[in-house]
C-alpha cells in the first residue's frame, strides 16, 4: 500500500508540475503577444503621425497640362501630351483613382505609359487601370520596361531622364521632364519651397538619400520639383 500511495504522490506531483510549466508557458507566450501588439500599435501609430503631416494635392490641373489625383495622403500625376497621357506612379488607391479620372474626365485607356517611383503600395494600387499603358520602372512587374541610373528616352514628345535614387527604397528613381520639372516621388519632402528628407520611417537610409538630394542639387535647369505627399514647388530651394 506503501509503494502505491508513493506512486500516486509522485503521479500527483508530476501532474502538478506539468500544470505549473503549461501556465508558465502561457504566460510567456500572452505577454509575448501583448509586447508584439503593442510594438505593432506603436509602429502603426507613428506612421499614421506621419502620414498626417503630409500635404498631397487635390484632384485637379495644378500646372498647364499636369493633373494630380489625389488618394489621401498621397498623389500620382497624368501629363497630357500628344492626345494620350503620361502617367507618374498609380496610386495608393484603386477607387480613388477611378475617381480622380471620372472627375477629371480621362478615361484610363487614354493613359499611354506609366513611369514609377518605386514599387511601395500607394504608388502601385491602381496599376489595373491602366491595363493599355505601356510600364516603365526599375522592377514592376515581368512586363516592365526597365529603367536604369542615366536613362534618357522620349515619351509622345517628352524627354525622360532617370535618376536613381535609392535612398527611400532600392528601386527608387525620379524622373526629370523636358529638362525642367522633376517628379521626385518619395525621394524629398518640401517645407514651404524648402527640400528636405522625407519622413524618416519610410526610409530606407536617410544618409543614401542626402547623398540622392545632394545629386538632384546638382542636375541643371530644375525649375519645378513634384513630390507624392508634399505637393510641389517652383524655384526649389536645396539645402
Amino acid at each position: 500500500m506503501d509503494i502505491i500511495g508513493n506512486q500516486n504522490n509522485m503521479s500527483q506531483i508530476t501532474q502538478a508540475k506539468r500544470k505549473r510549466s503549461k501556465r508558465k508557458v502561457i504566460t510567456i507566450l500572452s505577454v509575448a503577444i501583448a509586447i508584439i501588439i503593442v510594438a505593432a500599435a506603436g509602429v502603426y501609430l507613428k506612421m499614421r503621425g506621419e502620414q498626417q503631416q503630409m500635404n498631397a494635392l487635390q484632384t485637379g490641373e495644378f500646372m498647364p497640362g499636369i493633373y494630380a489625383i489625389n488618394c489621401g495622403f498621397v498623389n500620382m500625376f497624368l501629363i497630357e501630351s500628344g492626345g494620350s497621357y503620361i502617367a507618374v506612379d498609380a496610386g495608393g488607391s484603386a477607387n480613388a483613382v477611378e475617381q480622380g479620372l471620372s472627375d477629371l474626365g480621362i478615361s484610363g485607356d487614354d493613359v499611354a505609359y506609366v513611369l514609377m517611383t518605386h514599387t511601395h503600395g500607394d504608388h502601385t494600387a491602381g496599376i489595373g487601370l491602366f491595363d493599355k499603358a505601356i510600364v516603365y520602372g526599375v522592377n514592376v512587374s515581368a512586363s516592365t520596361q526597365i529603367v536604369s541610373d542615366g536613362d534618357t528616352f522620349t515619351l509622345n514628345g517628352k524627354s525622360i531622364q532617370v535618376i536613381a535614387t535609392p535612398g527611400h527604397a532600392d528601386d527608387s528613381v525620379c524622373y526629370l521632364i523636358n529638362g525642367d520639372t522633376l517628379f521626385a516621388g518619395d525621394n524629398l519632402s518640401l517645407k514651404n519651397g524648402s527640400v528636405e528628407l522625407f519622413n524618416s520611417v519610410f526610409n530606407k537610409s536617410d544618409e543614401q538619400q542626402k547623398a540622392d538630394i545632394d545629386r538632384l542639387a546638382g542636375l541643371d535647369g530644375v525649375r519645378y520639383i513634384v513630390t507624392a505627399h508634399y505637393g510641389y514647388t517652383e524655384r526649389p530651394v536645396f539645402p
